[in-house]
């Protein structure tokens, strides 16, 4: 499995044992998906019974999109195709958003409660 190449097996497998709850992927290719995405994706869920992915076309996105959405809660979006080592960050958030608990301090759980309405969060990140 090429994902195994890039995260030593035993701990890959150990982390998606973490998942507690069903996770969908939705890879929304803009042209042709990346087949090395699509192979990362496909390797990821057949490690966990918790995981289902989706390849869709969707030729009226500005860019490739990969969404990572649990039974609840907002969806995280990548946008373009993770590739690389971007595919540590979307094996993470896989991962803690289908544990079902944040690893958040009480104190910042009960800001976040207190919202009253939907925050926009962007994270930009860039391979080093």
């Amino acid at each position: 499995m090429p994902i195994l190449k890039i995260y030593e097996g035993q701990a890959l497998k150990a982390a998606l044992n973490e998942i507690a709850s069903p996770m969908r992927v939705t890879y929304l290719a803009l042209d042709e998906p990346q087949p090395d995405t699509i192979i990362a994706l496909d390797d990821l869920a057949a490690l966990t019974p918790h995981l289902s992915v989706t390849v869709k076309p969707d030729p009226t996105a500005e860019a490739d999109r990969v969404i990572v959405q649990g039974e609840q809660g907002a969806a995280l979006a990548f946008v373009g195709a993770p590739v690389g080592t971007e595919l540590a960050a979307l094996v993470s958030a896989i991962v803690v958003a289908g544990r079902g608990q944040s690893g958040l301090a009480p104190e910042t759980r009960q800001a976040l409660a207190e919202l009253t309405r939907p925050v926009h969060m962007e994270v930009f990140t860039t391979p080093t």
